[in-house]
């Protein structure tokens, strides 16, 4: 009887051996083969479960049929029902959930987190969001889009997301590019290096950026390779043509009843004052006929007959057949990225030309964009080098029709009926500053010619601009 109950409780022990067993494996990403920290794993139809390590690894005792069910968030939950092998650690490979990754992550600049655990109030700008419109600076792109965004056709600061904070400090928001504070400005930065843009709106975002966020902050992340990617080229080319602007769109007084204006104050004695000024104010071609009219000068009928030929004319029609064109932005892009096991990179070269409506005003923007990620010490380590590189060249030699004025010393504007150009297309010489008399005197007594002439200018001027950024960044986790 002893005998009997000793080998039985040898059977049982050897049986409940067999049946209980420690099973040790390793849950990894199948994209980048990273591991998962915190993932889940339980048995269905039990209350045992767990979560894995930070190296991703797990050990559960089990039976011998089993069915383990892992969950992580951001990615596809998996059932693994396998035949139990002691001997060879289980190796779990989850598939990326992108639809879930791509409405759930938020970028504030200093960490990402999923939508439900992110505070304050922000708005993301995806990749396809933000090339809906074809531009060449990121602005443009933003514009309409971005609720809360307000763009400032006036003023210093060209963007605000809340308000007016401060009446003469700096009301620019704070830009992060890359996860730093970025000084340069907005529109060097070429739009198709981007990958997507967060903008955070309220308070919440001084938790993490300071005084700076009380004007917003707008938190800009640029593309990167993935490990184990095969290597991909994209190739972005456009052209946008604009038409020419219409000059007669907006109302102005026709140079008729801006002559009869000016004869109507001539006869009152309105120009008196600056006729007898000895500062020389300029006085209009109009009233330089009246007073020849007046003074016997001129025959009468040949100063009405000068006149009435100057109300057929207008000055806009000069202006759009000299000073302005059909605009014209190009933007070309080059991309490659990819990776290996242990690297993976991204280069990116953009060139951009932007001819603007005003003849001679042009923009030309050269961009490298180069990251590399590597990979050491069985994934523990995790180096990030990055240069981005701009080079910015602009000429403004063309003010436009309302910056050419017929006096910048009292900002009076031109009269509508002056002349830049003969019928064939000789510049012309209008009335600026000084009163005609006085600057053809100067010139008799020695001096240079004073006599302004819009159009010649046009092609005097160069004004150009050119600026150089450099942008090194590292990181090691």
């Amino acid at each position: 009887m002893k005998q009997t109950t000793i080998l039985l409780f040898i059977l049982f022990t050897c049986s409940l051996a067999q049946a209980q067993t420690i099973l040790k494996g390793r849950v990894i990403s199948a994209t980048d083969s990273l591991p998962l920290p915190g993932a889940s794993i339980r048995i269905p139809g039990s209350k045992t479960g767990l979560s894995t390590a930070a190296d991703g690894s797990f050990s559960i005792t089990i039976n011998e049929a089993y069915v383990l069910h892992v969950s992580y968030l951001g990615y596809q939950s998996r059932e693994v029902n396998l035949r139990l092998q002691p001997d060879n650690p289980l190796l779990i490979l989850l598939q990326e959930n992108e639809n879930r990754l791509s409405e759930v992550v938020v970028s504030t600049g200093y960490q990402s987190l999923p939508k439900e655990r992110a505070t304050g109030s922000f708005v993301q700008v995806d990749n396809e969001l933000l090339n809906r419109r074809v531009s060449t600076d990121v602005l443009s792109r933003m514009e309409d889009v971005v609720p809360g965004l307000v763009f400032n056709r006036q003023g210093d600061s060209r963007i605000s997301i809340r308000g007016q904070s401060t009446i003469s400090a700096n009301a620019e928001p704070l830009i992060v590019l890359d996860n730093f504070p970025y000084e340069g400005d907005i529109n060097s930065i070429n739009p198709n290096d981007i990958e997507s843009i967060t903008v955070l709106k309220d308070a919440a975002a001084a938790s993490i950026w300071g005084a700076r966020a009380g004007n917003g902050v707008i938190v800009i992340n640029t593309k990167k390779g993935g490990y184990k990617r095969p290597l991909k080229v994209a190739v972005n080319s456009s052209v946008n043509i604009g038409a020419r602007p219409d000059l007669f769109y907006e109302p102005k007084i026709s140079s008729s009843d801006y002559i009869a204006m000016e004869q109507l104050l001539f006869s009152r004695g309105f120009y008196k004052a600056a006729e007898t000024s000895t500062s020389n104010t300029p006085l209009s071609p109009v009233v330089e006929l009246l007073i020849a009219a007046r003074d016997g000068t001129m025959p009468a009928a040949e100063a009405d007959a000068r006149i009435a030929a100057l109300k057929q004319e207008d000055v806009r029609l000069d202006f759009g057949n000299h000073f302005y064109r059909e605009s014209m932005n190009q933007q070309h892009a080059l991309n490659l990225s990819g990776g290996s096991e242990r690297q993976h990179y991204y280069v990116s070269l953009g060139y951009d030309r932007n001819l603007s409506s005003l003849v001679r005003n042009d923009q030309n923007r050269f961009t490298l964009n180069a990251s590399n990620t590597y990979r050491f010490a069985k994934d523990r380590l995790e180096l990030n080098t990055g240069i981005q590189y701009t080079e910015n060249r602009s000429t403004s030699n063309n003010p436009g029709m309302n910056g050419i004025r017929f006096s910048d010393i009292s900002g009076a504007p031109l009269y509508p009926y002056a002349r830049l150009a003969d019928a064939s297309g000789n510049a012309l010489v209008i009335n600026h500053d000084y009163r005609a008399s006085f600057l053809q005197e100067a010139n008799q007594d020695g001096l240079l010619n004073w006599e302004y002439s819009p159009l010649q200018e046009l092609y005097n001027e160069a004004h150009t601009s050119s600026s150089t950024d450099y942008l090194l960044n590292g990181g090691l986790s």
